[in-house]
């Protein structure tokens, strides 16, 4: 299904993948919002579990004919940072990108990371599949340190 989206050589931006597949864009739009929307009224307990949750069954049951995890990433990314108005934070970027591939699939993982190199502390979140960074680069392991989310999940399957 590589011919599902295709690269708009009209973005400006370097690196852009702007994708024309009208559907997906809208619906990471509404992903994006909803996302948003239960981070901020639920926290990241709630929206992690019930991502967590609505996910589970797909990544048992991979998908035919899905679009390949770097196709997701490249959308995910190109309507975040160019098609909304604004650009969300690294943690609604990644919360969705990891519930998409989830669906489509793919046994992501969700990565939160912390530094306190400047003094205040940082985090930052991030998508890995098999080993592989793919929505930030391949060196955010050695600038931010990996936390565990094994207890968040134990948290909100306990629910």
């Amino acid at each position: 299904m590589a011919d599902r989206v295709t690269i708009d050589r009209t973005c400006a931006a370097p690196g852009c993948r702007a994708p024309r597949d009208r559907l997906l864009t809208t619906r990471l739009m509404l992903l994006l919002a909803a996302f948003g929307a239960g981070l901020r009224l639920g926290g990241f307990r709630r929206a992690y579990g019930a991502a967590r949750r609505l996910s589970a069954a797909s990544v048992r049951r991979p998908r035919r004919g899905s679009r390949t995890p770097r196709q997701i990433t490249d959308v995910v990314i190109h309507v975040n940072r160019h098609v909304l108005p604004h650009q969300s934070k690294c943690l609604l970027e990644s919360l969705t990108l990891w519930y998409l591939l989830r669906r489509n699939g793919y046994d992501a993982d969700l990565v939160l990371g912390a530094r306190t190199l400047l003094g205040p502390l940082e985090a930052h979140a991030w998508v890995e599949l098999d080993d592989r960074v793919l929505n930030d680069g391949p060196h955010v392991r050695q600038i931010y340190e990996p936390f565990e989310l094994r207890g968040v999940a134990a948290r909100t399957e306990a629910r």
